[in-house]
C-alpha cells in the first residue's frame, strides 16, 4: 500500500490531460467504460455536472476518477462514475479505492443517494472490484442495453 492523496481537479488541466493521455488507451488501467477521452467529451463531461479528482502518490499522479449527474432518466439522485482510471504500476495499492470513495463521499455531499457504473463485460478484475465495494449488477440503461460488452452496476452511497 502507498500513501495516496486525492484533490479535486480541473479535467482540463495540463496535469489531468497528461495523465487521461497516458492511460487512456491502455485497458488494462481502466476500471470503468471510457469513452473517447478527447477534449470534446472532457467539455460534455463538464457540462454534465461532473466532478472529476486526481490521485498523486509522492506528487506524481497516478489515477483519477470522475462523476457525473445520471444522464439517462430525469433524477437529481443518481450519479454515473464516468471513469476510474489507474496508472497499472499502482494497482492493487488502494489508489483505486481511494478515488473511488472520494468520489462517492463528493456525490453524496451534494445530495446524490445512488452511485451507477458501466463496464467491459469481459473485465473480470474492474468487476471484481467494484463488487468488493459494494455495488451490485443490474439491468443495462440506456445506450448500453443493447451492447453486449457492457455490464452496468450501482451502488447506495447516501
Amino acid at each position: 500500500m502507498v500513501n495516496v492523496t486525492v484533490r479535486s481537479s480541473d479535467p482540463l488541466s495540463i496535469t489531468a490531460e497528461d495523465l487521461l493521455h497516458q492511460l487512456g488507451p491502455e485497458q488494462n488501467a481502466s476500471y470503468s467504460f471510457t469513452e473517447n477521452l478527447g477534449t470534446g467529451s472532457l467539455y460534455a463531461f463538464l457540462k454534465a455536472g461532473a466532478d472529476f479528482f486526481l490521485a498523486f502518490v509522492e506528487g506524481h499522479p497516478v489515477g483519477c476518477v470522475g462523476y457525473r449527474k445520471f444522464p439517462f432518466e430525469e433524477t437529481d439522485v443518481v450519479a454515473q462514475l464516468r471513469l476510474l482510471l489507474v496508472n497499472p504500476e499502482y494497482r492493487w495499492r488502494q489508489v483505486a479505492t481511494a478515488l473511488l470513495r472520494e468520489a462517492e463521499r463528493s456525490a453524496a455531499r451534494r445530495g446524490y443517494v445512488l452511485m451507477r457504473v458501466e463496464m467491459d463485460q469481459n473485465h473480470s478484475e474492474a468487476q471484481f472490484f467494484f463488487e468488493e465495494h459494494g455495488y451490485n449488477r443490474v439491468p443495462k440503461y440506456g445506450p448500453f442495453v443493447e451492447d453486449p460488452m457492457v455490464m452496468c452496476m450501482e451502488r447506495l452511497i447516501a
